[in-house]
């Protein structure tokens, strides 16, 4: 079941960081704490994001916590600032969420502000691509960006709410502060139909047209597939290896194809750098970031971001392979 967006908040636009007192208290009004981060000033500050309000209601923005530890099963505390300090040096970022959760994407908000060249408001070099939308669909952003359609029709020209569902409120600020600072944004999905085929005749039974438009497929990592394997034999009883070949090829296809549509506009031009916004479980190690690397991006980094439960973030450590493991909250 979907989480509403919480109505009675305002999404994060504007962002001034207090300074940690070091015992992880929440401070400052819209600010973020840096968690253990030792007081003082943190990279995090700066100029705050512009206001990009275009809806009733967007005022003074929530309260942030943020804890980060080190991936790859290490769990150990990390400064915010150090994690930033990483994704600043990266080629491509991939900001793992949890879909449905209104603070993941807050926070989403306030890394991409960050990533902005420090030098100027817009920063065309700086690409942000989607999982929630489709290849075939680039038209939409690029109209969008061209001022040729409303951000009302971009949602009906992308076939949002057919192909993706979740919450369009979710979503909407960041598209509106990716135009707001002249960020390309990007269509990285495998069309719906293409996956939907996979999954009812496999890859060997594609047409030779449908297995055109696929990318190169990794399939052979074992890891990868018993990770996946644990992640879905929950929700699909006796899972056969025929099921899993399936499903697994439906993912890796996905992972694939977003990671050569990242990589193919990263790599167009020189100083090119690319955020993008997937579920976590696209921004394990061996999804997207290893199959960029696979194609020759230099640096690639991967966050799991989810809402900081107890617990959840230490175990998300020990189970999908990360740079970083990034808990959130939201303050009352």
């Amino acid at each position: 079941m979907m989480t509403a967006m919480p109505k009675s908040w305002a999404w994060p636009l504007l962002f001034a960081l207090g300074a940690c007192d070091g015992a992880g208290a929440l401070q400052g009004a819209g600010g973020v704490d840096a968690g253990g981060d030792g007081g003082g000033a943190s990279a995090l500050t700066g100029p705050p994001a512009p206001a990009l309000a275009a809806s009733p209601g967007y005022a003074a923005p929530p309260k942030l916590g943020i804890r980060v530890l080190a991936g790859r099963g290490n769990g150990s505390a990390v400064a915010p600032d150090t994690m930033l300090a990483a994704l600043r040096g990266a080629d491509a970022v991939c900001l793992g969420e949890t879909h449905d959760s209104f603070a993941v994407h807050s926070l989403q908000l306030l890394l991409l502000d960050r990533l902005r060249a420090a030098t100027s408001t817009e920063d065309p070099t700086l690409g942000v691509g989607f999982e929630m939308f489709q290849r075939p669909f680039q038209t939409a952003f690029d109209d969008l960006a061209a001022e040729r359609i409303p951000l009302g029709t971009f949602r009906a020209n992308s076939e949002y709410d057919i192909r993706w569902k979740f919450d369009w409120e979710l979503y909407q600020p960041l598209i509106q502060q990716g135009l707001a600072y002249g960020h390309p944004m990007r269509a990285l999905n495998l069309e719906k139909e293409i996956t939907s085929r996979i999954s009812a005749v496999g890859l060997l039974g594609l047409t030779a047209q449908e297995t055109a438009a696929l990318p190169e497929l990794a399939l052979t990592s074992a890891p990868h597939r018993e990770w996946f394997r644990a992640q879905i034999s929950e929700g699909h009883g006796d899972l056969t290896e025929d099921r899993l070949d399936r499903f697994y090829s439906v993912q890796v296809a996905w992972d694939e194809t977003m990671a050569d549509t990242a990589t193919v506009w990263q790599k167009g031009a020189a100083g090119r750098r690319i955020a993008i916004i997937a579920g976590r479980g696209h921004c394990v190690d061996w999804a997207i970031p290893d199959r960029m690397r696979r194609r020759g991006v230099g640096k690639v980094i991967g966050l799991q971001i989810l809402d900081d439960t107890p617990g959840a973030a230490e175990a998300t450590v020990l189970t999908d392979p990360a740079d970083f493991v990034v808990g959130v909250t939201i303050a009352p």
